[in-house]
């Protein structure tokens, strides 16, 4: 998953994703979810706080989406600010094909499934092994498997 969904998510925005398919012969959906330490949480809040006033007051006529985000972003940092804490999530699907003449069919089920649920998915080229590994309920830690640690990437 490379975006959540904008705007209100009601609770049935995963269904017909989670849904079995006719075209596809097995699909797995993963919730991938951490914590964020509460000092990662306050400045990132802080930084989304920052960035959305900046959107919203350097425009002479801002969005309603850009009002909204501002109000989001507000109203999450008097959360935190409360003591509630914040959590990185993700997403991955893995659909299999029985054979090759099938996966044309499969990537246009996963993109159309993906667009009903408001979520953005990017392919995993070269990395289907790993990503396929990764969506399996067998208890990985995937930041602890990652070649380039948490602290560097999050100085970029």
């Amino acid at each position: 998953m490379t975006g959540a969904p904008r705007g209100e998510v009601q609770s049935s925005v995963l269904e017909k994703l989670l849904a079995p398919h006719s075209e596809i012969a097995r699909k797995r959906v993963t919730l991938l979810y951490q914590t964020m330490d509460s000092a990662a949480a306050a400045r990132t809040v802080e930084n989304d706080k920052r960035n959305a006033d900046f959107r919203a007051t350097g425009s002479p006529r801002p969005t309603a989406r850009v009002i909204r985000e501002q109000r989001a972003a507000h109203l999450t940092a008097t959360e935190e600010a409360r003591g509630a804490g914040l959590v990185n999530f993700g997403m991955i699907v893995t659909a299999t094909a029985l054979n090759h003449d099938q996966l044309p069919d499969v990537e246009a089920a996963i993109d159309n499934l993906a667009a009903t649920a408001r979520i953005q998915l990017r392919p995993v080229y070269g990395s289907q092994d790993s990503a396929f590994a990764a969506g399996l309920p067998l208890g990985l830690v995937l930041p602890k498997h990652l070649k380039v640690p948490a602290e560097i990437r999050a100085a970029l």
